[in-house]
């Protein structure tokens, strides 16, 4: 186990967890390079027993948006991790969510159905560049998991945002984990041709942006200094936890390593690094050991 100078101990100001933002692949699984057979990663089961004997509750948030939340539920529970599907949360939600908050209703989509399926549960209108010539009737141009990405695509794309859609991306990652090591984040690829064709900046609805973390505090209705954030990439999800005030833990079951981890700013930097989600799991019992469930 390596630590940085923790702010505070669980429980050192008597009541100091709520809720625990855990990210998935390279923190709770990793996947196959297409993104299916997850595998439990070590201390993985343990971590969700500790968060559910302390009373936490759990937003599973990943960055991945290919496949739906029941998927998600189902590709865990394979893997032997029960995770419920409210507590499954995707940047997909948390773009639905914004959108539906600002009353737009016709989105144009670049991804499959992970990208696609939260935002019909909102009640938006999904248009796909296939559907003739959707881009001059959009509000907004969302990019996400997209690996049939094809040039005419990006040209429906460019053309919404030329026609004044607004552009987003549901994460502007340029990898994340997997057993096959680092993968290429396609959403952020993609985004970046329509960026650089545009001039169009992407909002970012995925980690590790503010809006991000603002969405899925409001949905475990709890403020981020009761919140822990746990997760493998510095530059991620340990930025936004430490950027909203959160507690922010790292493992090294992923991306980063002992000296990624230690390289970030101070402002940014995790609390506790610990070499998997086991770690994680008995400095959680430690520090509520005897409180029991809230």
């Amino acid at each position: 186990m390596t630590t940085a100078a923790a702010r505070r101990a669980p429980g050192a100001d008597g009541d100091a967890w709520q809720a625990a933002i855990v990210d998935i692949d390279g923190t709770l699984v990793l996947g196959d390079p297409q993104g299916h057979g997850y595998r439990a990663l070590p201390g993985a089961s343990a971590l969700l027993a500790a968060i559910r004997a302390a009373g936490l509750r759990l937003a599973a948030f990943t960055n991945g948006t290919m496949h739906t939340n029941a998927d998600y539920v189902s590709l865990l529970a394979q893997a032997g991790l029960d995770v419920a599907e409210h507590e499954v949360f995707t940047p997909a939600n948390v773009a639905a969510h914004w959108y539906r908050g600002r009353g737009l209703q016709r989105v144009l989509v670049l991804g499959g159905v992970g990208v696609r399926q939260p935002l019909r549960d909102a009640g938006l209108e999904v248009a796909l560049p296939e559907d003739g010539d959707p881009a001059i009737h959009v509000d907004e141009v969302l990019v996400g998991w997209h690996p049939e990405f094809r040039l005419a695509d990006l040209e429906v794309a460019c053309r919404a945002v030329w026609a004044g859609a607004r552009l987003g991306t549901t994460s502007n990652a340029r990898f994340f984990a997997s057993r096959g090591g680092r993968m290429i984040g396609v959403s952020n690829a993609i985004a970046a041709g329509i960026t650089s064709t545009t001039g169009a900046r992407a909002r970012v609805f995925g980690k590790p942006s503010a809006l991000a973390m603002r969405t899925v505090l409001a949905h475990l209705d709890t403020p981020a200094s009761r919140t822990v954030v746990i997760g493998d990439d510095p530059t991620l999800e340990i930025a936004m936890g430490r950027e909203a005030g959160a507690c922010a833990i790292g493992v090294l079951t992923g991306i980063g390593t002992t000296q990624t981890f230690a390289a970030a700013r101070a402002e940014r930097r995790a609390d506790v690094v610990f070499d998997d989600a086991g770690g994680v799991a008995a400095w959680l019992r430690a520090g509520t050991a005897g409180r029991g469930p809230r």
